[in-house]
């Protein structure tokens, strides 16, 4: 039940967050600024998953999908590793038949049961 707490939270300041201004230093921004500059398309926007255990991390990255993309359908996920993190590259299909690729951050779950 936490878990899902956590993620809708986090769902929540995603969908919340607005773009951090381009003067603006990077101590002085704030969590919104930071959770809005990760929108999955690179590895320094990879979208974070900070769950304990790959079960719940793996969910966690599915769900954030099926928020964000309703009705995709998988094509691919590969496992990469850059600069000693972990990250899953998912790529998929809208139901308007739009390709897409999403970069998961999943170093704080992988390979951890």
């Amino acid at each position: 039940m936490r878990n899902i707490a956590m993620l809708l939270l986090f769902v929540c300041l995603l969908g919340c967050a607005t773009a951090q201004k381009p003067n603006q230093d990077a101590a002085s921004s704030s969590a919104a600024d930071w959770v809005a500059t990760r929108d999955g398309s690179s590895y320094e926007k990879a979208i974070i998953i900070a769950e304990k255990t790959e079960p719940s991390g793996i969910d966690a990255e599915y769900k954030w999908l099926s928020v964000h993309y309703p009705g995709y359908k998988m094509e691919s996920q590969s496992l990469l590793l850059e600069k000693g993190r972990s990250y899953d590259l998912m790529e998929f299909k809208t139901p308007d038949g739009s390709i897409h690729s999403i970069y998961f951050d999943i170093t704080t779950f992988f390979g951890k049961m």
